[in-house]
């Protein structure tokens, strides 16, 4: 079949085939057409509710071959500023939600945002180098590596969590994690709200379990009543578990081994505390300041789960007010 585009002769066949009654099918049979070819033909250049008529059609066709082209959103200068600006601070979902929120002049998808990212880095340009992740091409996560790590004694499983904490309903539900520093010498421990998103971030002193119970009480100490179970992973540092129930009267419950993404809200919140800390950074050359600093700020971020409100936002500890640049 021809790929070569409809002649004003095949629109004056189109016509009087349409007025003898045959179908797309037949009409697109006679033309040695694609059926889908005479129906978006007819679809496109058919006056409003009229009968299609060929000497029209053809008017319709050369009007829209003569009009200026529309600009593609990776042409488009001043969303493209907009990106540049605000790619500095948040991730693209978050800039294409919060300017809806906000009820900015500029509305982009998340979509839009990537295809102007990486356009820009087929013309040699470098915003790719302000996404998130870093990434020159975008990459799906998986969830899927075997975690061959041995189990720790008396573990309470995820599946007997309450109510409040499995359907995200309550506050005071933590999902878990340590994220290590260069050479597995330093470590940090991490942890967010299931629900409204607030998080809190640690270093330990000693990159153990009695570190790890430590950062935990002064999480306690901060959240006080706020802190009501803890879901972790399999990791030996997680070993003082019973005592961080007993102790700190905080339940501690254990996902299941290579199921990463049962606490799916804590490894996506330490993708972004790799922003800040990347990977080969000694957390024993970072500042205690500075890891609280990371903690504020990530308590200060817009959210998608939050309907991009940021933690605090939504927990009333900061009102809202324009953001984006």
């Amino acid at each position: 079949m021809s790929h070569a585009k409809i002649t004003y002769d095949e629109r004056e066949v189109i016509e009087k085939f349409l007025l003898r009654g045959k179908t797309d099918q037949e009409i697109a049979k006679e033309l040695s057409r694609h059926r889908s070819t005479i129906s978006r033909e007819i679809d496109r250049n058919s006056l409003y509710n009229m009968n299609y008529v060929a000497c029209y059609a053809q008017i319709i066709y050369e009007d829209r071959k003569t009009a200026p082209r529309k600009k593609y959103i990776t042409e488009n200068e001043e969303i493209i500023e907009f990106v540049s600006k605000n790619l500095k601070n948040y991730s693209p979902d978050v800039i294409s939600g919060r300017a809806l929120l906000e009820k900015h002049p500029i509305k982009v998808s998340t979509e839009s945002i990537y295809s102007i990212v990486y356009n820009d880095r087929k013309n040699k340009g470098s915003l790719w180098k302000l996404l998130p992740s870093k990434r020159k091409k975008r990459k799906t996560s998986r969830f899927d590596k075997k975690d061959e790590r041995g189990s720790l004694k008396n573990q309470v499983s995820i599946h007997d969590r309450p109510k409040g904490a499995q359907n995200r309903s309550r506050d005071g539900h933590f999902e878990g994690d340590t994220i290590l520093g260069k050479h597995h010498q330093s470590m940090i421990f991490t942890a967010v709200d299931r629900k409204n998103k607030s998080n809190f971030i640690h270093k330990l002193k000693e990159r153990n379990s009695a570190g790890l119970y430590e950062a935990v009480k002064l999480m306690k100490e901060y959240y006080n009543d706020g802190f009501k179970t803890l879901t972790v992973d399999n990791g030996k540092e997680f070993a003082c578990h019973e005592r961080i129930t007993n102790k700190l009267d905080v339940k501690v419950f254990f996902a299941d081994p290579g199921k990463p993404a049962q606490r799916g809200s804590n490894e996506n919140f330490n993708r972004q505390v790799r922003r800040d800390f990347p990977k080969g950074i000694d957390f024993r050359n970072i500042a205690w300041n500075k890891v609280r600093g990371v903690m504020n700020k990530l308590n200060n971020t817009p959210r998608k789960s939050l309907k991009y409100r940021t933690p605090f936002e939504v927990c009333g500890k900061r009102q809202f007010c324009a953001i984006l640049i």
